[in-house]
């Protein structure tokens, strides 16, 4: 009589085979799942100083708030993070993008800010200032009115959207580093965020003057002439325009 167990690449190929199925990888006891899904957390700030009978906690800690996130394992070594947030000074969330140290050039590691094109579907390429939060966290915060106004347009589009390509400049001689993240689910957990970026803002009692647009205007050298993250129709010699 056969044995009723399966070899095991029998059982996963039927698994792949079955439409629907989420596949985990297995290997040696770890596992990896393709299926990425948006989460709504307590702010690690906040959540780090909850029960704390201090009466002189910082208001970002002090005040409940919740950052919506994602993580994507596209294998067991290359694995990143895009979160979106609050900061105290603005009702517009920040975002958050989390990589591999490798993936932040040396030249603006040392300056401590780079900057990142992004793009929802095949809408607005939108280029945004992070600073650098060694060893490989980007915030994108609203300093400027300019950054804000981009900043709420790429979040009115991420809610309506599905699917947000990340492009991290690499200067004009290197391809730029890309991220791609899902946006299934993020719509029902946008109105929670922007709830919680209210009412930080509002009883944070944090004011701040914002930064000269300047400040987040992309300078020329920050990426390859004519990138794009667009699909580009060949040139007549055959060759594609550099894209992500």
């Amino acid at each position: 009589m056969p044995s009723a167990r399966l070899p095991l690449a029998l059982a996963l190929l039927l698994a792949a085979a079955a439409p629907g199925t989420a596949l985990p990888y297995t290997t040696s006891g770890w596992q990896l799942s393709p299926s990425y899904a948006w989460r709504l957390e307590p702010d690690h700030g906040h959540a780090f100083a909850r029960g704390s009978p201090s009466r002189h906690l910082r208001p970002d800690r002090a005040i409940p708030h919740h950052d919506a996130r994602i993580v994507v394992r596209e294998d067991i070594t290359r694995t990143y993070e895009l979160r979106l947030g609050c900061v105290i000074q603005s009702e517009v969330p920040a975002l958050e993008l989390l990589v591999s140290p490798l993936d932040i050039r040396m030249v603006d590691l040392n300056k401590g800010f780079a900057f990142a094109h992004f793009m929802v579907d095949l809408g607005t390429e939108l280029s945004l200032r992070g600073e650098i939060v060694p060893p490989g966290r980007l915030i994108f915060p609203p300093y400027t009115n300019s950054q804000a106004k981009r900043l709420s347009d790429l979040f009115l589009q991420l809610r309506e959207g599905g699917r947000l390509s990340v492009a991290l400049l690499q200067g004009d001689k290197a391809q730029p580093r890309g991220y791609s993240f899902p946006l299934d689910g993020f719509m029902a957990l946008s109105a929670r965020v922007t709830e919680s970026c209210a009412t930080l803002r509002a009883r944070g009692g944090a004011r701040a003057e914002p930064l000269p647009d300047y400040v987040t205007e992309e300078p020329e050298g920050y990426a390859p002439p004519k990138f794009t993250m667009k699909p580009q129709p060949e040139s007549s010699d055959g060759l594609a325009p550099a894209q992500v």
